[in-house]
């Protein structure tokens, strides 16, 4: 296995940008947040109760669904799989001629064992982890998660106030 001293060590398990402020966001489901993001909870109970976005009980009761959201961000350094990319290479190389010979013998890729196979998936992801550090790429995803509240606050009409206590 070769020595890489050039690169400096990464974490490439982790993402490589520091993450982002969460925000609140509101909606009648865990599915659906269409009010967000805001600054604080009061806010994001006024922005919902002003939008009547709010789910009906049975009971005709009205909640509104909050939490504290931060953007899913992909790290993509863990969509590099070495085994996955010689495995196309070598179809590429048969394509063009570049490959084995026509029993399969002879191929190029035959003398990539698994310690430099190890050594490429750790060298490309590093790589990959760098760049998008470098080029401070957080690649976030539609998708939230939740990061604290998970909330039902109860809407008790249009007079409903942002101090108002969520139900336990």
């Amino acid at each position: 296995m070769t020595n890489h001293q050039h690169l400096e060590p990464a974490d490439v398990t982790k993402h490589p940008l520091p993450a982002e402020s969460a925000a609140w966001y509101a909606g009648c489901d865990e599915e659906l947040l269409p009010i967000g993001p805001c600054d604080s909870r009061e806010q994001v109970i006024q922005e919902a109760i002003a939008s009547e976005v709010f789910k009906e009980n049975d009971d005709g009761s009205r909640i509104v669904l909050i939490g504290k959201y931060a953007n899913i961000r992909v790290n993509l350094a863990d969509y590099f799989d070495a085994e996955e990319f010689l495995e196309r290479a070598s179809e590429a190389m048969d394509n063009n001629d570049e490959g084995g010979d026509e029993y399969g013998d002879r191929h190029p890729c035959h003398e990539i064992d698994d310690d430099a196979t190890a050594d490429l998936q750790k060298v490309v992801r590093e790589t990959i982890w760098k760049w998008q550090r470098d080029h401070g790429l957080h690649l976030k995803s539609w998708a939230l998660r939740l990061v604290e509240g998970d909330e039902a606050v109860p809407v008790n009409g249009a007079s409903t106030t942002a101090t108002q206590e969520p139900t336990p």
